[in-house]
């Protein structure tokens, strides 16, 4: 995930002004790419700063799914409702993701490989950590998932 975002967005992914971002960068806290006049963070090296101090920071919102299309939904949703997203496309990045930083709720697809870990590993952190299900076939088995408490499905297809 090697997205280059402008200063604009890290300072409202961070919930801080464009100076601190500026800062940050000076001091070497914020790792920066200079392309032609414009400047560009990697959006894993702004993931990885700490809370900025009396920042408001919005939530964050995890959306694992292997089918991009599926991303691609999930993103314009939360996109349209002005939040943050995650996307992430394998068990393995979710996990990264989830050590990484808290996140208000995780959009998990019910046919991901190894998504029961990510549901595990979430529990870990917090036994209340909200796993919303998308499920495209209410036919499937679900007891893998449940396993490691309750969660919230939602149906990705129409009756």
């Amino acid at each position: 995930m090697n997205e280059l975002l402008k200063i604009k967005e890290v300072a409202d992914m961070l919930g801080c002004q464009v100076g601190k971002i500026y800062s940050m960068m000076k001091s070497g806290e914020l790792p920066a790419l200079r392309i032609g006049s414009s400047w560009r963070i990697r959006r894993r090296d702004a993931e990885d700063i700490p809370p900025v101090p009396g920042a408001t920071k919005t939530p964050y919102f995890l959306v694992v799914d292997e089918n991009p299309s599926g991303q691609e939904i999930l993103r314009l949703m939360l996109k349209s409702l002005k939040l943050n997203r995650v996307l992430v496309g394998n068990m393995e990045d979710a996990i990264t993701a989830l050590r990484r930083r808290r996140f208000a709720a995780i959009f998990l697809h019910e046919e991901l490989s190894g998504g029961h870990q990510v549901i595990k590993f979430a529990r870990g952190i917090d036994p209340n950590y909200p796993v919303i299900v998308v499920r495209p076939d209410k036919r499937k088995r679900i007891d893998l998932l449940l396993r490691y408490g309750p969660v919230t499905f939602v149906s990705s297809r129409a009756p």
